[in-house]
């Protein structure tokens, strides 16, 4: 096994940090796919963050993993404990369940020879359900756009180790939305980031994704778009703004979605308690989704008579 103290004297281009907890075999998956890149400077840094059941024999994969357990306390603590160990100034993350093309690392490397100045850089990705893949689509970012809900997948990212550390890195309070907070602290200053569209990360949606938990991760995404605002009231900043008013309608509509998935799988008071939380949040949304469902079920009756 090697310790994650024990560091070697060059430092690589790339530390990637890859954060853990009861990962199964997603982890393994995840690591491959790093060591599967066209490119080879780099580092793996795993933290285990408290798992049931730690892999620190992961490390025996190849010599540049080195692997930190702690204690739990959270994505935010474990990502900034990965930045401290790492020995690299490009750090890239990579969630346990997602998987990286091969060609990631070396294009991404490429962009920041081409884009030096950008606040961080990141590609396009697949969203995966079971048979299903379907492109992100990204586009040129910035600012507002951010604010108005565009997609950044942390798997994607790569950003210098030196910008991380100089904005606090993640705040260990945030549960949820920790990484859309610290994307949006980099550019808010008017720094962009660097794109590459194409799809160069599988991301996989499945029961265990964190973003399941749709009621917590509302009220931080709701919260964080607050205090955007208020910044962007006391700047006179009327472009923002309208992002900021963009971005909490796309919220109220995608929050009030994933409210009514949770009520057609739950039984009782809890499906009246996610349809009372999509009402509040998007009345438009619940009530199609209503008719939508009556008139499933008057079909259903017709075709029986």
């Amino acid at each position: 096994m090697h310790d994650a103290d024990a560091e070697p004297n060059t430092a690589p281009a790339v530390s990637v940090i890859i954060t853990s907890y009861d990962s199964g075999d997603f982890l393994a998956r995840a690591v491959r796919s790093v060591l599967a890149q066209t490119v080879d400077d780099y580092e793996i840094i795993v933290i285990d963050d408290g798992s049931r059941v730690p892999q620190p024999e992961i490390a025996h994969l190849d010599p540049r993993i080195r692997f930190h357990a702690q204690r739990n306390r959270g994505v935010s603590v474990a990502r900034n404990v990965g930045v401290s160990l790492a020995r690299a100034e490009l750090i890239a993350f990579l969630d346990h369940d997602d998987i990286w093309y091969p060609t990631k690392l070396e294009r991404q490397l490429r962009q920041v020879t081409e884009f030096p100045d950008a606040a961080f850089w990141c590609t396009g990705f697949d969203w995966v359900r079971g048979d299903s893949i379907t492109p992100s689509g990204m586009g040129e970012l910035d600012y507002p756009a951010m604010l108005r809900g565009t997609t950044i997948l942390p798997s994607t990212v790569m950003i210098r180790r030196s910008d991380y550390l100089a904005i606090g890195g993640h705040n260990p309070l945030l549960t949820h939305a920790e990484d859309g907070d610290l994307f949006l602290r980099l550019v808010m200053d008017g720094a962009r980031p660097a794109v590459i569209p194409d799809s160069l990360v599988r991301y996989e949606l499945h029961e265990a994704n964190a973003s399941s938990d749709y009621r917590s991760i509302a009220d931080t995404a709701f919260d964080l778009l607050r205090r955007h605002g208020e910044r962007a009231t006391r700047r006179g900043d009327a472009d923002v703004l309208r992002a900021v008013a963009a971005g909490r309608a796309r919220a109220r509509e995608l929050y009030s979605y994933q409210a009514i998935d949770a009520a057609r799988s739950a039984h009782g008071g809890d499906r009246l308690h996610h349809f009372g939380f999509a009402l509040r949040t998007s009345p438009r949304v619940a009530v199609h989704a209503l008719r939508k469902t009556f008139q499933t079920r008057l079909l259903r009756l017709l075709r029986r008579g």
